[in-house]
């Protein structure tokens, strides 16, 4: 039943952002607005399971494959974009077996990373990690012992974020900094 649940938001989630894609006309738009819907479909996945499909996640690095094709994003960009979150959290899932982060979150920094490269992956992460931090914060203990935050939703609104809006505040930050 999560399988054909997760088929059938996927194939929703899909088909709006394709079809917004397709009226921006041009192929950067559609690339981003199909791994818009693929994010939204693995915050979900993250948020209802702990865990992120691995389809999805290779969905994902498929679009940035195609994006470095179609020069969206240079290739050296994108590798650095693929390696500079993903590495250090992986390191972090080896050194604490899973407690701090989970695979499925290493791995969609790494497929985000190629896609949107590194500066880009970098901005997205610190945006999840600042809403995951607000939006948990009332709840900070109260929890049981054992309880976890899927940390996959507050990935993908970064990612999501940086679609919309990663060279004004790549821009933004610049000026500032």
């Amino acid at each position: 039943m999560v399988i054909y649940s997760l088929f059938l938001f996927t194939c929703s989630g899909l088909l709006l952002p394709a079809a917004a894609g397709l009226v921006c006309g041009d192929a950067d738009s559609l690339i981003q607005g199909l791994a818009a819907g693929i994010l939204l479909a693995a915050a979900v996945a993250d948020q209802r399971t702990r865990e992120i499909p691995p389809v999805l996640n290779g969905a994902l690095l498929l679009l940035g494959l195609l994006r470095i094709w179609l020069g969206g994003v240079s290739p050296g960009e994108a590798v650095l974009g693929s390696l500079c979150v993903s590495l250090p959290l992986g390191l972090l899932l080896s050194a604490t077996h899973g407690r701090a982060i989970g695979g499925g979150d290493v791995k969609l920094t790494a497929a985000g990373g190629l896609l949107v490269g590194w500066r880009r992956c970098v901005l997205a992460f610190w945006i999840g990690g600042v809403l995951a931090v607000l939006l948990n914060a009332p709840y900070l203990g109260k929890e049981k012992s054992g309880h976890t935050v899927a940390f996959g939703p507050y990935l993908a609104a970064g990612f999501f974020l940086i679609f919309l809006w990663g060279d004004e505040m790549l821009a933004f930050l610049a000026d500032k900094f």
